[in-house]
């Protein structure tokens, strides 16, 4: 009879252990997705509005029917895409540098992140 005892015991600090566990990473992640999401917001309060946006941009917007809020950084290195209800690009500042061809690439991928919504 003890031993049922104790083996019940064990299972029962086995499955608090394992809810522990499982707690820590689901708290760690959403803490992790939060830190995401303010650097993200930080970098769009200190990036400029692309005033004058190159063709190449505007060709690939029309293509893929995607009109996202385009801006200017010179914090980022590679340019970065977010939002749903109002999506948003943030092209590095050598972005205006590129020649069209690269413009185009560029502007094609994060068009496309935007939507697929991913």
């Amino acid at each position: 009879m003890t031993t049922k005892v104790a083996t019940q015991e064990a299972a029962y600090s086995m499955e608090k252990l394992v809810l522990l566990i499982l707690g820590a990473g689901i708290l760690i992640r959403l803490l992790w997705l939060c830190f995401g999401l303010w650097r993200i917001r930080v970098f769009l309060r200190n990036s400029n509005l692309l005033n004058r946006v190159p063709l190449p941009v505007l060709e690939m917007q029309a293509l893929l029917q995607v009109y996202p809020h385009l801006y200017l950084s010179t914090r980022l290195k590679i340019p970065v895409s977010f939002g749903l209800s109002r999506p948003v690009i943030i092209f590095p500042q050598q972005f205006v540098e590129m020649d069209q061809a690269g413009q185009s690439a560029v502007a094609c991928h994060e068009l496309l992140h935007i939507r697929r919504r991913d």
